[in-house]
C-alpha cells in the first residue's frame, strides 16, 4: 500500500504523457515479480526480503498498468466511445485469462517436479510476453504531443520546414531515454533565476513564459505564468528548440501550429510540465 502511494506521488504525472514507457515497465516488473517468486524456495533465508520486493513490484504494476491502460483505451476510442472500448478490452482480458487457466491446468501435471523444464518454459514465455508487449506498445500511433514527440517534430520543422507524420514521430520516439539533456519544464521562476549565473546563458522572456538555457551543459529551465495554457507550453518548447539550434527566435509559431493541425496532431494536450507558475505584477 505504501509502495502504491509513493509511486503515485513520484511518477503519477508521467503515466499520462509517457504511457508507452510505463506500460512496458509495468509488464517488465510483473514478470520480474514472478521471477522472484520462483527464486524464493531456493533462498529460504531471504524469503521475507524477496516477498517484499515482489509485492513492491506488483504495487507499481497495479498503478502503472491501470493508469496507462486508461490512457491507451482513451486513445483507441476514436469515436468518443470510451465505455464501449473499455468494455471490449475487459472482455478480451477475461477471455485470455480463461484460456490461460485451461492451458495451465493441462500443463501443471506435466511439469510438476521438473525444475529444468519449469525454468525453460518460464524463460521462453517471459520472452514472448515481453516481446509481444514491446511490439504492441510500438504499434501505438498517438496523435497527442509529449516532450519527446514535440522535440522530434519541432527540430525537424526548424531544420527542414516540414511537419513529420504521426506514424514517423511515433516510430522515432524513444521509450527509455530522453532526446535532450535535463530540462526543468514548468519550474518555479525562483529556481530559474537562481540558475542564471553566467552571461553565456540565454535568457528569453515572453508574456506567458520565461526560458533560461545553459549552452555549456545543455540544461534548460522554463517557467510558466499562472494563466498559461497548453498552447503556451508548446510555444515555450518551440522557442526553446529555436534557441538551442539557432541561438535566437526567428520562426513564426502560429504557422507551426497551423501546420500541426493540418497533419492531424492534437495540440490541446498538456505537455509534461510541472505545476509551478508565477504571476506578473501590473
Amino acid at each position: 500500500m505504501i509502495g502504491r502511494i509513493l509511486f503515485s506521488y513520484a511518477k503519477g504525472s508521467q503515466l499520462d504523457y509517457d504511457c508507452k514507457k510505463w506500460r512496458l515497465v509495468a509488464d517488465i516488473l510483473n514478470d520480474a515479480a514472478f521471477f522472484i517468486d520462483l527464486l524464493c524456495p531456493l533462498w529460504p533465508k531471504w524469503f521475507l526480503v524477496s516477498a517484499c520486493i515482489s509485492s513492491l513490484f506488483r504495487c507499481i504494476v497495479g498503478v502503472a498498468g491501470g493508469a496507462t491502460r486508461t490512457t491507451i483505451v482513451q486513445h483507441q476510442a476514436r469515436r468518443n466511445n470510451l465505455a464501449d472500448v473499455a468494455a471490449k478490452d475487459g472482455s478480451q482480458e477475461t477471455l485470455v485469462n480463461a484460456a490461460a487457466l485451461l492451458v495451465s491446468l493441462a500443463l501443471l501435471p506435466a511439469v510438476s517436479g521438473k525444475h529444468t523444464i519449469i525454468w525453460i518454459l518460464f524463460g521462453l514465455l517471459t520472452f514472448l510476453h515481453l516481446f509481444a508487449n514491446y511490439r504492441a506498445v510500438r504499434s501505438l500511433k498517438l496523435d497527442v504531443l509529449n516532450g519527446k514527440r514535440a522535440a522530434i517534430i519541432i527540430r525537424e520543422y526548424i531544420k527542414n520546414d516540414i511537419i513529420l507524420s504521426i506514424d514517423v514521430v511515433n516510430k522515432e520516439e524513444p521509450l527509455f531515454y530522453n532526446l535532450y539533456p535535463t530540462r526543468h519544464l514548468g519550474c518555479s521562476l525562483k529556481t530559474l533565476l537562481e540558475h542564471r549565473r553566467s552571461k553565456n546563458m540565454i535568457y528569453h522572456e515572453s508574456p506567458k513564459f520565461t526560458i533560461l538555457y545553459d549552452p555549456h551543459y545543455g540544461t534548460s529551465w522554463i517557467a510558466m505564468t499562472e494563466n498559461a495554457e497548453s498552447i503556451d507550453q508548446l510555444n515555450a518548447c518551440y522557442d526553446l528548440e529555436q534557441i538551442i539550434i539557432n541561438q535566437k527566435i526567428k520562426l513564426n509559431f502560429n504557422k507551426f501550429v497551423n501546420d500541426l493541425k493540418e497533419n492531424g496532431w492534437q495540440i490541446d494536450h498538456h505537455l509534461n510540465f510541472d505545476e509551478w507558475s508565477y504571476s506578473l505584477l501590473e
